[in-house]
């Protein structure tokens, strides 16, 4: 409990989402603490973004552009550490 979200986890195996993004790198989510972490092309990270949904970070995972979502659905939405 508490770990993050990576769907594609079989088998003890973790697969890290790919992101259609050139800005984005990664992003991790944690159910139990709703912080999601994400990890930018040019400023490297990682940055964590507080009290997100599960629902927002799946969406960002299935958007057609993750920098896109982000910037609309998640940047000035969340308090953040950055």
């Amino acid at each position: 409990m508490g770990a993050p979200v990576r769907p594609g986890s079989e088998c003890g195996k973790t697969n890290i989402p790919t992101l259609n993004s050139s800005a984005i790198r990664r992003a991790e989510y944690s159910p139990t603490t709703r912080v999601l972490t994400i990890w930018f092309v040019d400023s490297g990270g990682p940055c964590d973004y507080y009290g997100v949904l599960e629902s927002v970070y799946r969406g960002l995972l299935s958007a057609s552009s993750a920098g896109s979502y982000f910037s609309c659905c998640i940047r000035d939405r969340y308090s953040s550490n950055r």
